[in-house]
C-alpha cells in the first residue's frame, strides 16, 4: 500500500533551475521536439484549434459514422481501410490546417535552434518562423538529410508527416495516422534522420520537449538508456499534467509545468548568444597535463595490446624524454615538429597499425610544452569551415591536427581558397590517395612534406625490443640476443610494428585472456554486432561516432550505459566527453575479427550489414559499402579461408543485385578465385567485367577498364608460372600479360605484376625457344626503364614500393640472361 494519506495528483516534480535552462538556450545549439499540446492555442481554418489524438478519433467517428471511441490509431485505421482516403485527409487539413499560431509559438519560435523535431501535422512551427520574419525547412523522414543539413538553413522534421500539400497516397507513407503507418517504437531505426537525430542530442547543449504527450512516441525508445542526457533534457508541461505523465518524464530529465505560454514567456528573457569572440566548435585546443601518470607494467600492456592511452599518459612521455618503457620516439618526430614550427605543411602515412595516431598524439604534446598553439579536430559534425575563419582571424600562429583526413573535403577545398597564413596543417591517413586535395595544395602553390612510417628504422626497432624486454612479452624468443631479436622483427615481421604488435595478440595466453574478457559482449548477440561494428570501424578507418557504430551494427547498443559498463568495454576503449570512441588500435580489431570472431559469423554479418546499408549515402556507410565489395579488405577480415571469401562473394551478388551488372564486382570476384589458384572460374569473371564495362560506355564516356587489364594480365602470368601449358602457348600467355600492362598507367600498380616477371624467368625462361627467350629479355628491359621514369616522375606523395623492388628484380634478371649466354 502507499502511505497513508498520500494524493499523488499533489505531488509535484522537482524545481527546475530555469536560469541554467535559459543559459543552455542562449547558445543557439538547443534540440527542440513539440508534440500535441505545443499547438493546442493555434487556431485552424475552420476556426478552432488542432484536436489531440483522442480528440481527433471522436471528430473521425462522428464523420465516418464510427462508434464513439478516443483510440485514433483504430479509427483512423477503420476509415483508411473502408472509407474514403479523400475525406480522410480533408478531416486532418481542416484540423491542422493552421492560419494563425499561438503568441507562445512565435516566441519559442523567436531564438536559433540546432534542429526542431515535431510529431505534429500541423505548420504551427513553419508560421512562427514566418511570423519573426524567418524561413525554416519543413520535412518528412522521406526526405534525405544529407540536402539539407550541411547549409545553415533551420529545419523542422515532421517525424508523423506534414499535412501541407498532402495527398490521399501520403496516408500510406508520409503521414503517420493508423496502426499501419504510425512509427513504430523503432521509428527512427529505419529511418536516415535516426542518425542525425542521434548527433544531435548528444551535441546539442539541450534537449526541450514542449507539449509532449504520452501518444507522442515512446520516450524509452527515443532517449533508450542514455542516463547521461537526463541533465540537458527538459520536458515542458502544462500545470494539470498527470502524476503518470510527470513520473514517467522525471526518469529522463528535468520536467517543469509551466507549459507552452510559460515556456514562450522564459524564452523571451533568453539573450542568444551573438558575440564574435566564439571559440572554434569543432577542434579543441590541445593542452598539457601536468601531473605525471602512473605509468606501470598494467599501464603499458593495454597500450601496447589494445591501444589504450591518455593525453596526461603522453604528455608524461613526452615530457620525460621518453625515458620511460611505455611509447618509443620515432625517428622523424623531431623533423616533424621542426616542419611544423616553420610553417610548413606535414601529412603522415602508414598503413593499419603502424603507429600513425600515436606519433600524432606525440607531436601534438611536444609542439604544446614547445608553445605552439595545437588544435585538434576533435567534432566532425559541425562547420570547421568557421573554425578555420576564428583562428585565421585571431592573433598568433596555430597548427591544427586531424587525422584520417579523407572526409573533409569541405574543409580542405575552404583552407586553400583563403589560404589563412598563421595556420600549419598536421594531417593523417593510411594512404595519400585518401587526401583528394593534395593535388590542390600543390596547384595552389602549398608545399606538404610527406613522411611514411610503415617501416620501423634501426633505433625504433631497438627501442621497441627495450619496451618488451621490460614488460617480458618475448615468450618463446625470450632468452633470444639482442641481435637475433632485431633480424626477427626485420625478417620476420617485415619492419612492421602492426606484425609485432599481431604476434603479441596471437600468444596463446594473451589471445586466452582477450577470448575471456569478450565473453560478456560475445554471448549476447546485439553486443556482439556492436563490438563487430566497432572492430570494422577500425580496420576500415572509419571514425568511431557512437552513431556512425549505431549505424553499422542495426542497434543502438553503443549509445547505452548499460553496453559501455560491461568490463570489457570499460578495458578495451576509452569514451571521450562528447560520447566519441577516443581508443584506437587497428591491429586489436583486426585480431578480434579474425580470431575471436567465426569465419561464419564474419561472413554473415558482413553480407547482412552489405544489403542494410545498400544505396544509403552517409558517408560513413558508403565508405563501408565500398570496402566490403573490394577483395583485399574482405581477405583481411577472413584470410586465406577460400571457402569463406567464395561464399561471401557468391552471396553478395544476390544481396545487393546491382552488383551483378557491374564490371568491379566481377573483377573482384575473379580476384578471389586467383587467390586460390582457380583461373577457370577467374577467366569467366573477368569476361563477365570486360563484357558489362562495354554495356557502361556510353559515347564518350568509356568505362576505364585499366583494373580488369591488370588482373587479367595477373591470370595470364599465373598460367604461365603453372606450367600446365605448352611452350608456345606459354610464352604467348606472358607477351599478352606484359602488352597489358604496358597499356595501363605507369605507377605503383602496374609494377605489382611485373614482380611475377621473376618468377616467370625462374619456371619458363628455359622452356621458350631463343627467339622467345630475347623477346622475353627486351620485355624487362622496357619494364626496367618504365620503372626507372616512374620512380623518377613519381611525386613525394606516391607509393614506389613495388618500383623499387621491381627495379632491383628485373635487373637481377638481366644480369642472370647475360652471365647464361
Amino acid at each position: 500500500m502507499l502511505k497513508k494519506g498520500l494524493d499523488l495528483s499533489k505531488l509535484a516534480p522537482a524545481q527546475v533551475d530555469l536560469s541554467k535552462l535559459k543559459s543552455k538556450l542562449s547558445s543557439g545549439n538547443a534540440v527542440l521536439i513539440t508534440g500535441a499540446g505545443f499547438s493546442l492555442d493555434c487556431e485552424n481554418i475552420i476556426g478552432g484549434t488542432p484536436p489531440m489524438a483522442g480528440d481527433l478519433s471522436e471528430i473521425f467517428c462522428a464523420q465516418f459514422g464510427i462508434p464513439s471511441t478516443k483510440d485514433l490509431k483504430y479509427t483512423s485505421d477503420v476509415c483508411i481501410t473502408y472509407g474514403d482516403k479523400e475525406d480522410v485527409l480533408q478531416v486532418l487539413k481542416d484540423n491542422y490546417s493552421l492560419v494563425a499560431p499561438s503568441q507562445a509559438n512565435i516566441d519559442i519560435c523567436s531564438i536559433p535552434w540546432r534542429r526542431i523535431y515535431t510529431t505534429n501535422y500541423d505548420n504551427s512551427i513553419e508560421l512562427s518562423y514566418l511570423a519573426n520574419k524567418k524561413s525554416i525547412e519543413s520535412l518528412s523522414l522521406l526526405d534525405k538529410p544529407q540536402d539539407f543539413i550541411k547549409h545553415d538553413q533551420a529545419i523542422c522534421l515532421h517525424l508523423n508527416g506534414s499535412i501541407q500539400n498532402a495527398s490521399a497516397d501520403d496516408l500510406d507513407t508520409k503521414i503517420k495516422l493508423s496502426d499501419a503507418s504510425y512509427m513504430s517504437a523503432d521509428f527512427f531505426l529505419d529511418s536516415k534522420w535516426r542518425s542525425v537525430f542521434n548527433r544531435d542530442v548528444e551535441h546539442c547543449s539541450a534537449l526541450i520537449f514542449v507539449g509532449y504527450s504520452l501518444y507522442d512516441f515512446d520516450i524509452e525508445k527515443v532517449l533508450n538508456d542514455r542516463p547521461h542526457l537526463a541533465d540537458k533534457t527538459y520536458f515542458v508541461v502544462h500545470d494539470k499534467a498527470s502524476h503518470q505523465l510527470t513520473y514517467k518524464l522525471s526518469k529522463y530529465g528535468h520536467v517543469t509545468l509551466i507549459g507552452t505560454s510559460g515556456f514562450g514567456d522564459l524564452v523571451k528573457e533568453v539573450v542568444v548568444d551573438t558575440s564574435d569572440d566564439l571559440l572554434p566548435s569543432c577542434l579543441t585546443k590541445r593542452t598539457i597535463n601536468e601531473e605525471d601518470s602512473n605509468l606501470d607494467d598494467v599501464a603499458t600492456q593495454l597500450m601496447l595490446l589494445y591501444g589504450k592511452y591518455t593525453d596526461a599518459d603522453v604528455d608524461t612521455v613526452v615530457r620525460k624524454g621518453f625515458d620511460v618503457p611505455f611509447m618509443f620516439e620515432r625517428s622523424v618526430s623531431s623533423e616533424i615538429l621542426n616542419h611544423l614550427v616553420d610553417k610548413k605543411h606535414v601529412f603522415i602515412q602508414s598503413d593499419l597499425g603502424n603507429g600513425k595516431s600515436v606519433l600524432m598524439s606525440h607531436i601534438a604534446s611536444a609542439a604544446t610544452l614547445y608553445g605552439v598553439s595545437v588544435w585538434e579536430m576533435t567534432n566532425f559534425e559541425d562547420d570547421a569551415c568557421k573554425d578555420l575563419d576564428i583562428l585565421a582571424n585571431s592573433a598568433g600562429d596555430h597548427v591544427v591536427i586531424i587525422d584520417d583526413v579523407s572526409d573533409q573535403k569541405d574543409f580542405f577545398d575552404y583552407f586553400t581558397a583563403i589560404l589563412p597564413s598563421n595556420i600549419t596543417l598536421l594531417l593523417s591517413d593510411r594512404s595519400v590517395s585518401s587526401f583528394s586535395n593534395i593535388q590542390q595544395f600543390e596547384d595552389s602553390g602549398i608545399p606538404m612534406s610527406v613522411f611514411s612510417l610503415n617501416d620501423l628504422v634501426d633505433d625504433e626497432i631497438d627501442k621497441l625490443i627495450s619496451i618488451l624486454n621490460d614488460q617480458n612479452l618475448w615468450k618463446q624468443y625470450t632468452s633470444w640476443s639482442h641481435e637475433r631479436k632485431v633480424d626477427l622483427i626485420r625478417q620476420g615481421y617485415n619492419s612492421q610494428l602492426s606484425s609485432v604488435l599481431l604476434s603479441l595478440l596471437n600468444s596463446p595466453d594473451i589471445k586466452d585472456r582477450v577470448f575471456k574478457l569478450l565473453t560478456e559482449i560475445t554471448s549476447e548477440p546485439k553486443y556482439k554486432k556492436t563490438l563487430f561494428a566497432l572492430a570494422l570501424c577500425d580496420v576500415f578507418n572509419i571514425r568511431k561516432d557512437p552513431v556512425n557504430i549505431s549505424d553499422i551494427a542495426g542497434n543502438e547498443e553503443i549509445l547505452t550505459t548499460k553496453f559501455r559498463n560491461t568490463e570489457a568495454f570499460s578495458t578495451l576503449f576509452s569514451v571521450g566527453s562528447d560520447s566519441t570512441i577516443l581508443t584506437k588500435s587497428s591491429v586489436l580489431s583486426l585480431f578480434i575479427i579474425n580470431n575471436i570472431l567465426t569465419d561464419s559469423y564474419v561472413v554473415e554479418n558482413c553480407l547482412e550489414i552489405m544489403e542494410r546499408i545498400d544505396n544509403r549515402d552517409e558517408y560513413h556507410l558508403s565508405t563501408l559499402h565500398s570496402k566490403l565489395r573490394t577483395f583485399s579488405n574482405v581477405e583481411k577480415l577472413i584470410p586465406q579461408k577460400q571457402a569463406s571469401l567464395n561464399n561471401y562473394f557468391a552471396e553478395l551478388k544476390r544481396r545487393c543485385t546491382w552488383l551483378n551488372k557491374h564490371p568491379h564486382f566481377w573483377v573482384q570476384y575473379a580476384m578471389c578465385r586467383l587467390s586460390f589458384g582457380d583461373t577457370v572460374k577467374a577467366q569467366q569473371h573477368l569476361k563477365a567485367a570486360y563484357d558489362f564495362a562495354v554495356l557502361l560506355t556510353n559515347g564518350n564516356n568509356e568505362y576505364h577498364t585499366e583494373n580488369i587489364d591488370t588482373q587479367q594480365a595477373r591470370l595470364y602470368i599465373k598460367e604461365v608460372i603453372d606450367g600446365n601449358l605448352p611452350p608456345r602457348e606459354r610464352y604467348e600467355r606472358f607477351e599478352k600479360a606484359h602488352t597489358l600492362l604496358l597499356s595501363v598507367k605507369n605507377d605503383n600498380t602496374r609494377f605489382r605484376q611485373v614482380l611475377k616477371y621473376e618468377s616467370v624467368y625462374d619456371c619458363a625462361y628455359k622452356a621458350f625457344g631463343k627467339g622467345k627467350q630475347a623477346q622475353f629479355e627486351h620485355a624487362c628491359k622496357r619494364m626496367l626503364q618504365d620503372a626507372k621514369e616512374a620512380k623518377e616522375q613519381a611525386t613525394a606523395t606516391e607509393r614506389i614500393n613495388f618500383i623499387n623492388l621491381s627495379i632491383k628484380k628485373l635487373t637481377s634478371i638481366i644480369e642472370a640472361i647475360k652471365t647464361t649466354r
